[in-house]
């Protein structure tokens, strides 16, 4: 015997999601959405300065990382609305939305990776030894710094970015590219 799941608004509010503890209703998420938009001209406005100082770099960051955290927290509230209640058009119409704002926030930002690479990872490792407010980003760095040595750092990259900002295809990407070359694991003892 199968029962029906009651509808989100049927469910006692104590066992939903607090979705006002994000945004306290649907205005204040298109404010934040709007916010990020007016944003991405201001990100713009670094491109080709990343490696003109430790101080360009540190407000880059900052920059970029406050808008980032607001589009986490436009994605969350989506998720959250959408799952509960997938035949609400207006919380699928914010959850596309969400994705195109992630992927307009990322285009504008895709420049940063690059003109890191360009700046050449001794002087950004000096900065960040050297600059308190870039002193965080020392694990970061290294971990580029591997990534830009791999053949398949760009392909990987690029899935990536389409995984974040909801691309549901994307993980093919590392995939198609080469056959798999490894070996099965054996079944051998050790």
């Amino acid at each position: 015997m199968s029962k029906a799941l009651p509808a989100r608004s049927e469910v006692d509010r104590r066992f939903t999601w607090k979705s006002e503890a994000i945004f306290a209703d649907a205005e204040a998420w298109e404010a934040a959405v709007a916010g990020i938009l007016a944003a991405l001209p201001d990100l713009a406005e670094f491109k080709g300065h990343l490696g003109d100082s430790p101080d360009m770099l540190a407000d880059w960051f900052e920059a970029s990382e406050k808008v980032q955290r607001v589009m986490e927290k436009v994605r969350v509230y989506t998720n959250m609305e959408y799952s509960c209640d997938v035949g609400d058009q207006g919380a699928a119409a914010r959850a596309d939305r969400a994705r195109s704002v992630s992927s307009q926030l990322h285009a504008a930002m895709s420049f940063a990776v690059p003109e890191l690479i360009a700046t050449g990872f001794p002087k950004l490792r000096e900065w960040v030894a050297s600059t308190p407010r870039l002193s965080h980003l020392g694990h970061h760095l290294s971990t580029g710094q591997r990534r830009s040595r791999s053949p398949r750092s760009a392909r990987s990259s690029r899935a990536r970015i389409g995984r974040r900002a909801g691309a549901r295809t994307s993980t093919t990407l590392t995939h198609t590219s080469r056959p798999n070359t490894r070996s099965p694991p054996t079944s051998e003892p050790a």
